[in-house]
C-alpha cells in the first residue's frame, strides 16, 4: 500500500482526486492537507507560514501530490506577494518538507493557460515558449522550477502536470468562467464575457484524477499537458449554456481582463504517448450533466 499525501485536498481538484483513491484502498493510504478542516488522517495547514516538517515527516509519504495554491488570475494581479507566497514559497515549503520523508514522487499541477506564450503557434506543446502575462502564471512557473531542480537533485521522481481550464459539475466547483455563466442566468443576470473572441481550452475534472493517477504509478520526470487539444469561443459556450437552461439573456462583451490571455489551446499528444492517456469528456456532451437546472 503506497502512502500518499495530497495537499490542497479541499479544493476542487483535491477533493475529485480523494474521492477516486479512497475506491482503492487496497493500493492507497491517503493523507490530506489544507487549510481548512478535513476528515481523518488530514493535517490543517497554511503551507505559506506553517512549520510543515513535524506533521509531514510523521507521516513518511512516498508519493506527494502538491495541490495548494491560488488558482485566480485577478488575485494575483491584485495582490503578487500572496499569490508568490502561496504558489511558490508554498510548494518549496512542502517540497522542503518531503526531503525529511521517504517521498521518491513529487507531483505538481500547474497552469498551462498561465505559463505558455498564448501568441506562439497552436496548439501550445510543453516545448513552447514559456511567457507568463500574470503574477500568478509567473509564480506557478517558478514553483514548477523548485520542483524539477531540487527533485533532479535528490535523484527522485517528479512531473508537472500543465492543466488547461478544468471544470465539473458547478455545485462542487463553484468557480470558472463556467460556473460564472450558471450562476448569471441561473439568476436571471445578463452574463458578463470578457472577450469576444476569447477561447478555452477545457478539460473535464475526471481526465484530470485520471491523469494525475497515472504519474502516480509512473512519474515522468517533465511537464505535461492535461488538455483536450480543443479551443473553445466563450461566446459558444455561453450560448449552449443559455439553450440547455433556456435562457435568451443577452450577453455583455467587456474587454479581456489584465493578464489573462486571449486564447488557449494546448496540445496533449505527449501525455498520450508517455502515459497512454487520453480525454475521454467532451465539453458539449457533458454541460447538460454539470449544469443543474432549476
Amino acid at each position: 500500500m503506497k502512502r500518499v499525501l495530497i495537499t490542497g485536498s479541499e479544493g476542487f481538484i483535491g477533493k475529485s482526486l480523494c474521492g477516486q483513491l479512497s475506491q482503492h484502498k487496497e493500493s492507497y493510504e491517503v493523507f490530506t492537507l489544507s487549510r481548512s478542516a478535513g476528515q481523518v488522517r488530514h493535517i490543517r495547514a497554511d503551507i505559506t507560514v506553517d512549520n510543515l516538517v513535524p506533521e509531514i515527516s510523521d507521516i513518511n509519504p512516498e508519493i506527494i501530490v502538491h495541490l495548494a495554491g491560488n488558482v485566480s488570475v485577478p488575485f494575483s494581479i491584485k495582490y503578487p506577494l500572496e499569490d508568490f507566497n502561496v504558489n511558490a514559497r508554498g510548494t518549496l515549503a512542502v517540497l522542503l518538507a518531503s526531503e525529511h520523508t521517504d517521498c521518491k514522487n513529487f507531483i505538481f499541477v500547474t497552469s498551462g493557460g498561465a505559463i505558455y506564450d498564448s501568441k506562439a503557434p497552436s496548439p501550445l506543446t510543453e516545448f513552447s515558449p514559456v511567457n507568463p502575462i500574470s503574477p500568478y502564471g509567473l509564480s506557478k512557473y517558478i514553483a514548477e522550477g523548485y520542483v524539477r531542480v531540487l527533485s533532479e537533485a535528490r535523484k527522485s521522481d517528479w512531473s508537472s502536470l500543465a492543466l488547461s481550464n478544468a471544470y465539473g459539475s458547478v455545485k462542487i466547483q463553484k468557480q470558472g468562467v463556467i460556473y460564472r455563466f450558471w450562476d448569471d442566468i441561473s439568476n436571471g443576470i445578463n452574463p458578463t464575457i470578457f472577450g469576444a473572441e476569447v477561447s478555452r481550452d477545457f478539460i473535464h475534472i475526471d481526465d484530470v484524477v485520471d491523469a494525475i493517477i497515472k504519474v502516480i504509478e509512473k512519474p515522468v520526470n517533465s511537464r505535461l499537458n492535461i488538455s483536450s487539444n480543443t479551443s473553445t469561443k466563450l461566446v459558444d459556450l455561453l450560448a449552449e449554456m443559455q439553450r440547455i437552461m433556456g435562457s435568451s439573456l443577452k450577453p455583455i462583451i467587456r474587454d479581456l481582463p489584465l493578464g489573462e490571455v486571449g486564447a488557449s489551446q494546448l496540445s496533449n499528444k505527449r501525455a498520450q504517448e508517455l502515459l497512454n492517456w487520453v480525454p475521454r469528456v467532451d465539453l458539449f456532451n457533458s454541460l447538460k450533466e454539470i449544469l443543474p437546472v432549476s
